[in-house]
């Protein structure tokens, strides 16, 4: 019995109207969910599958990782996006630096993003400013929807970040991988501001050295720090806590990337290594921490 080369068979096959019909469906999917873009070929590729012919919204993308970021894409997707990981850095390119305005147009790229709810920076604390030492706020807090915010290398004594916070009033999940300012006095002007009223976990990503340095470099007045604070809300005790409420209070914990052997210097790296995988994952955001002991 004669039998039809395999060449044939599958040109068959890659004919069939089911096989056209399943392939069709997987990649609408893809595009809906499962967005990786990290190179600007892959979003070369991907940017015609988001039109019809006629320049009409193919598909709706709603979870997104993302290295380049161009503004055309920005324009297809604010509508529906809903989870956002970017590795970019933002700093590569200070206010001071940019001649061409490119940094206007990121910042405008982000802000029209007002669907996200959660969203990761993994290079750093998504430095979105387009003036040195300027007073705009950090993007992510014009995002009416957020609830769970990643950042990298973020000062956590920074005012406008404390404020920010409290702006963000679907905010419950805050994960700060190698934050700065971490057991430094808060500015005695925030003394009545709740920054951490909304959320209901705060995580904080270091390896396992970074951590104890932090800690070992405490100064006396550190109580009224950014970690100061959040101790002090997990055992709220005599006067405080008729005003601070256990049940409503943020639970702080840490987690510790391990260094495997050979990359004893790469802390930065793994940290952030760490962070995009669980980022891009879904896993980040309930990822099992630590409860800090500190006497």
């Amino acid at each position: 019995m004669s039998q039809l080369p395999a060449e044939v068979i599958l040109h068959i096959i890659e004919l069939h109207p089911v096989t056209q019909t399943l392939t069709s469906l997987t990649l609408r999917l893809l595009l809906n969910h499962c967005l990786y873009l990290d190179s600007d070929k892959r979003l070369d590729l991907v940017l015609p599958q988001l039109l019809t012919d006629d320049g009409n919204q193919k598909v709706d993308p709603t979870g997104l990782f993302l290295a380049p970021f161009p503004d055309q894409l920005s324009l297809h997707i604010c509508g529906n996006l809903r989870r956002l990981v970017i590795d970019v850095p933002l700093r590569y390119l200070y206010p001071d630096e940019d001649v061409q305005g490119l940094r206007k147009i990121i910042r405008a790229s982000f802000v029209r993003l007002t669907q996200l709810e959660e969203f990761c920076s993994v290079r750093d604390e998504m430095y979105c400013d387009t003036v040195e030492d300027g007073i705009e706020p950090p993007v992510w807090s014009l995002w009416p929807r957020l609830k769970h915010l990643a950042l990298y290398n973020q000062s956590v004594e920074w005012p406008a970040f404390l404020k920010a916070l409290q702006q963000c009033p679907n905010l419950t999940h805050l994960v700060l991988t190698r934050p700065d300012s971490l057991t430094e006095p808060l500015d005695s002007g925030l003394e009545d501001l709740k920054w951490w009223s909304f959320l209901k976990r705060v995580v904080i990503i270091n390896t396992a050295r970074d951590h104890e340095i932090e800690l070992e470099q405490r100064e006396p007045d550190w109580p009224t720090s950014f970690l100061g604070y959040l101790l002090r809300l997990q055992h709220p005790d005599g006067a405080a806590s008729n005003i601070l409420s256990q049940d409503t209070n943020p639970v702080l914990e840490y987690i510790t990337v391990n260094i495997p052997p050979g990359r004893e210097e790469d802390d930065i790296d793994l940290c952030q290594e760490f962070t995009h995988h669980h980022a891009v994952q879904g896993t980040l955001w309930s990822y099992p921490g630590s409860r800090y002991s500190i006497k």
